[in-house]
């Protein structure tokens, strides 16, 4: 299969609303440490252990978790438990600046890039009934 033929990597976090917020943005720490665990492979050189599970999109960094919410709430509801999930979380996706000299811990270097390594890209989406139908339709 060619890569760009291969369908990317994407791990769901199904939101039920059951459990605290604070139990739902510390899964997404869960995932940075997973993603972030080595193994060796078949020459002994280290590997990302979710890679010999599924098939690296060859994009480089971690997979993407979606947030996929199933209550049916309004938009705002919605919007508020995304803060509220966002904030506590913000280490496991928030990139780093990097500059010529290692890190910064703030913006205040002139010269830099933000670094994503080690982030876990995380996508909040529509309500799990909607992803369904948008796919199937």
């Amino acid at each position: 299969m060619r890569p760009e033929d291969q369908v990317p990597v994407l791990f769901v976090e199904v939101d039920n609303h059951t459990e605290p917020k604070a139990v739902v943005a510390a899964k997404i720490d869960w995932y940075r440490r997973f993603f972030g665990r080595q193994a060796k492979d078949h020459d002994g050189g280290d590997v990302a252990l979710w890679s010999t599970l599924w098939d690296d999109s060859g994009r480089g960094g971690f997979p993407p978790v979606a947030l996929v919410f199933t209550k049916d709430a309004g938009a705002q509801a919605r919007m508020n438990r995304i803060k509220t999930i966002r904030d506590p979380s913000r280490t496991c996706w928030q990139p780093r600046w990097q500059n010529p000299h290692g890190w910064s811990p703030r913006d205040t270097e002139e010269d830099g890039w933000r670094g994503f390594t080690g982030t876990v890209p995380v996508i909040a989406t529509h309500h799990l009934d909607q992803l369904r139908t948008q796919r199937d339709g």
